[in-house]
């Protein structure tokens, strides 16, 4: 099992629609596995609805119990769970107090809100309630007063709620009509507030549970500035005694600092990598941990898309920020993210569209996906080379980058969506146990250990929840000196070869060049694939198909990285797998060869053609009986590279000498992609001519004959 985002996003059940222009969407976990969200309606009552893993989305939006009313268009919900099966919802009411309500597992909904003790009140045109829960029992609200102060009351199950609302200590004064106050716990009996001050700096106060509130507010390390009229600051507990804060910066570059109680504050705020940029008078920053040592972040593009990226405690920051699956828009002016982590290794993300329903879509596990590790490897010894490993680096950071159009998207492509490797991550460098003269003429498997080993030794996993592993090595030779044109087979230069490919585990070793076209081969051998062999159906013809990434012929450049990459998967693979879709393939078991069969075939390329994907036909005549496969071959997508393309192809399935089955390209049939014009050939046994005839049905369809000689 690993991990991936939706392919797509989808209103939440329910008819209710909700202000796209004035409200947010609340979401919260009150236990794993379990989701509950809120939003002030149209008539200014909380409505809410909720999921869980047994029975999934409620199927309709209700009104929160009780007669009060809130100003939908000035206020927003504050809802926090302060133990499993718990939750607690604050809001500010007209009379300007803040009000609450509670849900227990127990006795569900308090009957009606009620206003907190004590005679504070704040500002409901500008100010919005911010709750934290830190430790099972506890709640604290905070919220900045007319005073500019920012005050806060609390409950605990002991005792109940504080009598009244009370300032924290300090002398120290913010914006109530621009700034919020972002509360976090980053461990049980600790508290953390961040502010954007007059200044325009990041202030930050505390409490724990030893010595109380920190005596004032001071400013967080560093001398980055950020906007406090539009700019809010995004704050999250990565992990016990672990704080990471994020805001838009005045250049819409994504900004963070971040404290631990090892090291205390990073000496400033630095940009998240990419060169994704967001709108700072519109957007904030949606920050939420899945697991520990994990940072997920979000935000609508200007495109109206949903952006993000993450940071983990093995490999660090995603090197940009990329797109979120599915396609659909929201109003990125009007509009901010809501996510939430329902369970481990789990995100949730919800948004009210354009529509005025809330969309959701999630990332979670799913039992087909694939993610590798790649280990970027160098001898023991070896001192950095950029000439060497600069490209390397890139490449495969790159490649295996959603939205790309690197290896993630092929694999999803050829595969038809069964094999996704998004979630691959590449460790390194690394430096190996093995020093660079020992390692010529010895097995893949040997270096492809020794790089395991060197990720291991610096605290990285690259066996847990992957596929399998990539171990990179940038250098082809043992030793300097090999003349241009050196390979393997030079018995001069053989035992100084530094052997890169796949292992017979599953497992690859690559060395230059690198690139995707011979990526994805070594890839296919670790998802159980083996070489096409030729008409001859022996192993001497290996990589024999025109069409195929186990061949390796027909690959294309790829932008941006100007190297090779392609051809797709043949259509023997795919059934050999189970991957091509269900219901796609035309089978007869023989009946054809008494008077011949015609069929419709659309290229294996297009599943959105009202036709074939696939035809499989068995040779009765043959002792013992095998089968045809035939596919429709256009130079597009993946195959653009295919030299001589449009091809009908025919192969089949042959049992070589070791005992793999392996697809053996028999032949391949040219024509002009023309409605009307076709061609005919003779598979090479001579028992069947195949004729293709191009049709003027959309797909491109193929009007395929079959007849025995």
């Amino acid at each position: 099992m690993s991990l991936r985002w939706s392919n797509f996003s989808f209103p939440v059940p329910g008819k209710h629609v909700f202000d796209r222009e004035k409200q947010q969407v609340a979401s919260v976990s009150r236990a794993p596995g379990n989701l509950d969200l809120f939003v002030i309606g149209f008539d200014n009552h909380v409505w809410t609805t909720f999921w869980n893993a047994q029975a999934g989305w409620n199927a309709e939006w209700f009104h929160v119990p009780g007669q009060a009313v809130f100003d939908r268009d000035k206020q927003q919900i504050a809802a926090v769970s302060r133990a499993p099966g718990n939750l607690d919802l604050f809001v500010i009411g007209f009379d300007n107090r803040a009000w609450t309500t509670y849900w227990n597992d127990r006795d569900g909904w308090s009957a009606d809100w009620f206003p907190l003790p004590g005679r504070a009140v704040f500002d409901r045109e500008k100010q919005h309630i911010a709750a934290v829960s830190r430790a099972p029992g506890n709640l604290d609200l905070f919220v900045i007063g007319f005073d500019n102060r920012a005050w806060t009351t609390y409950w605990n199950d002991r005792d109940g709620w504080s009598a009244d609302w009370f300032p924290l200590p300090g002398r120290a004064v913010f914006d109530r009509e621009k700034q919020h106050i972002a509360a976090v716990s980053r461990a049980a009996g600790n508290l953390d507030l961040f502010v954007i001050g007059f200044d325009n700096h990041v202030w930050t106060t505390y409490w724990n549970n030893q010595a109380g509130w920190s005596a004032d507010w001071f400013p967080v390390p560093g001398r980055a500035v950020f906007d406090r009229e539009r700019q809010q600051i995004a704050a999250v507990s990565r992990a016990p005694g672990n704080l990471d804060l994020f805001v838009i910066g005045f250049d819409n570059h994504v900004w963070t600092t971040y404290w631990n109680d090892r090291d205390g504050w990073s000496a400033d705020f630095f940009p998240v990598p990419g060169q994704a940029v967001f709108d700072r008078d519109k957007q904030q920053i949606a920050a939420v941990s899945r697991a520990p040592g994990n940072l997920d972040l979000f935000v609508i593009g200007f495109d109206n898309r949903i952006w993000t990226t993450y940071w983990n405690n093995q490999v660090g920051w995603s090197r940009d920020w990329f797109q979120v699956p599915c396609r659909a828009v929201f109003d990125h002016e009007k509009q901010h993210l809501a996510a939430v982590s329902r369970a481990q290794e789990n995100l949730d993300l919800f948004v009210i569209g354009f529509d005025n329903h809330i969309w959701t879509t999630f990332w979670q596990q799913h039992p087909n996906d694939k993610p590798w590790s790649v280990i970027l490897c160098r001898f023991k010894g070896d001192p950095p080379d950029a000439g060497r490993e600069s490209f390397a680096e890139r490449f495969f950071h790159e490649a295996f980058t959603p939205g790309t159009g690197g290896l993630i998207e092929f694999w999803h492509d050829v595969s038809h969506g069964a094999v996704d490797v998004t979630g691959t991550r590449v460790f390194g460098w690394v430096e190996t146990d093995m020093l660079r003269s020992n390692a010529g003429g010895i097995s893949r498997s040997v270096l492809i250990d020794a790089g395991i080993r060197a990720a291991q030794a610096k605290g990285f996993d690259p066996i847990n929840g992957f596929h399998s592993q990539i171990v990179v090595y940038t250098r082809n030779w043992s030793k300097d000196g090999a003349p241009p044109g050196a390979d393997w087979r030079n018995p001069q230069w053989a035992p100084f070869w530094i052997d890169g490919s796949a292992d017979g585990r599953g497992k690859v070793c690559l060395t230059p060049p690198f690139d995707g076209n011979i990526t994805a081969h070594e890839m296919g051998h670790g998802f159980g694939m083996h070489h096409d062999v030729g008409p001859d159906l022996t192993t001497a013809s290996d990589y024999s198909d025109p069409a195929c990434i186990m061949s390796q012929n027909g690959a294309f450049i790829q932008q941006p990285w100007n190297v090779a990459f392609g051809p797709a998967l043949c259509l023997n693979h795919l059934v050999q797998k189970n991957w091509l879709p269900r219901g796609r393939l035309y089978v007869d078991d023989g009946n054809w060869m008494r008077a011949g069969i015609t069929l419709p075939l659309a290229p294996v390329s297009r599943p959105g053609a009202r036709a074939n994907l696939g035809i499989k036909l068995k040779n009765i005549r043959a002792n013992p009986a095998w089968d045809y496969y035939l596919e429709y071959c256009l130079p597009d997508g993946w195959n653009r590279g295919v030299p001589g393309s449009p091809y009908l192809l025919i192969r089949r399935m042959v049992t070589v000498a070791n005992g793999d089955e392996r697809p053996a390209y028999l032949m391949a049939i040219h024509f002009d992609q023309i409605v009307g014009h076709g061609a005919t050939g003779v598979e090479p046994s001579g028992n069947v001519r195949f004729t293709a005839e191009v049709t003027n049905l959309p797909g491109p369809v193929l009007r395929v004959t079959a007849e025995a000689l």
